[in-house]
């Protein structure tokens, strides 16, 4: 606040220096921008209302607002431009017309409210950045944004770029906004950081800028465009339920009525090679598209369900991950003691469809199939087994 005579104290300069855009830009925008021949930031004091003439009492005032300025700036190191003034009371008095901040240094530790320390941290991530992009961040609203993130949160960033860099645009279109697998980075933190993220992505090239929404734009599973279809038997059918619909995965956060059984599907083709009995839910998984359904399903975790998936690296990855948040969930025709017979006709593995990564949530018969059919380099297929021996298997899964 501007005192008596309206004197700038050094509080009001600070106020206006962290309004000031181009101030502030001295701060994150440093290695991209010319270095100035004299100081880094020079700032007059305003001094409006003072003259010749000043009653005793503003004149008694300029000893303490001076004395404020040179604490201020012996703080920083800055330095102070002082003219000679005359007053009626005093003559020839030091009076401060300019502080002057010969580096960003000085002007962050001006600014107190521990600006020196952020700029520090916020130098650190953007070389790490730099070096992650090879060329330097440019962006002059992303440096401002990332400049006023906690250090925890710019660390959350460097990771997600690092994890962006090396998946594939394919895997990438399988996940969900909350199941990016970045180290440290909660399900909900890109959400609360979207404009962040799209300016990180967009900086390193990572946008869909044909995309409509959030989601899309970053490359990921668009959840609220998708539909799950589902069969049920006709006992489940009322109050707007059918026997075959699709549905929006957020709209399914209740089961249907008096379903007791899940039956989880990898691929389409296999959704119609059975007919749900009472009780019965089957769900198309549309492959790794079933982790992010599942977080929008509460009620999957009140009902028994079964995982018939591809016996490949996908298949088993996604009944791994699955377990990870539905832990009763039992696989289908996917371990040892009921595959086992029909590996006669597993047939090669796509390259693409390995998964290296070790899967803690399978059960001794999944991880030995999977280990068997890795060191052939083959998988079986859903379509594949027999129908008559799929509705056997199926009337002896748990029910319940």
């Amino acid at each position: 606040m501007m005192k008596v005579h309206e004197l700038q104290y050094p509080d009001d300069l600070r106020a206006d220096l962290k309004r000031s855009r181009k101030a502030m830009g001295y701060l994150w925008g440093h290695d991209i921008q010319q270095e100035p021949d004299g100081p880094l930031l020079e700032k007059s004091i305003k001094t409006r209302g003072m003259t010749r003439e000043s009653p005793p009492e503003a004149v008694s005032e300029i000893y303490d607002w001076r004395d404020a300025w040179k604490v201020a700036a012996k703080a920083c190191g800055a330095n102070l431009v002082e003219t000679r003034k005359n007053f009626a009371l005093a003559r020839d008095l030091a009076f401060v017309r300019k502080i002057s901040f010969a580096d960003r240094t000085q002007l962050a530790r001006f600014l107190g409210d521990d600006h020196l320390d952020r700029m520090i941290t916020f130098d650190a991530h953007i070389a790490s950045l730099k070096a992650l992009k090879g060329a330097s961040i440019c962006n002059d609203t992303l440096r401002a944004l990332l400049y006023r993130q906690a250090p925890e949160d710019l660390d959350t960033v460097l990771a997600l770029a690092r994890w962006r860099q090396n998946v594939s645009d394919e895997d990438l279109a399988d996940m969900s906004l909350r199941e990016l697998p970045v180290r440290g980075m909660d399900t909900k933190w890109i959400e609360r950081h979207r404009q962040l993220v799209l300016s990180v992505f967009r900086e390193f090239g990572w946008i869909d800028e044909a995309a409509e929404s959030f989601e899309g734009k970053l490359g990921l599973f668009e959840v609220s465009k998708s539909m799950v279809k589902i069969r049920i038997h006709p006992s489940s059918c009322e109050g707007g339920w059918v026997s075959n619909m699709g549905i929006q995965p957020q709209l399914f956060a209740e089961a249907p009525p008096r379903v007791s059984r899940v039956l989880i599907v990898e691929n389409e083709t296999t959704l119609d090679r059975f007919e749900p009995g009472p009780g019965d839910c089957i769900i198309f998984g549309q492959g790794k598209a079933i982790l992010a359904y599942a977080k929008l399903m509460p009620w999957l975790s009140q009902v028994a369900i079964l995982y018939w998936g591809d016996c490949d690296g996908h298949g088993f990855d996604i009944l791994d991950r699955l377990r990870e948040q539905l832990p009763h969930v039992l696989s289908f025709m996917m371990d040892w003691e009921s595959a086992q017979d029909h590996l006669q006709i597993a047939t090669a593995e796509n390259p693409n469809a390995r998964v290296a990564r070790p899967m803690p949530n399978l059960t001794e018969g999944e991880a030995r199939l999977r280990s068997c059919l890795s060191e052939r380099g083959a998988f079986l297929e859903q379509e594949r087994l027999p129908r008559a021996t799929l509705r056997q298997m199926l009337e002896r899964a748990p029910a319940e």
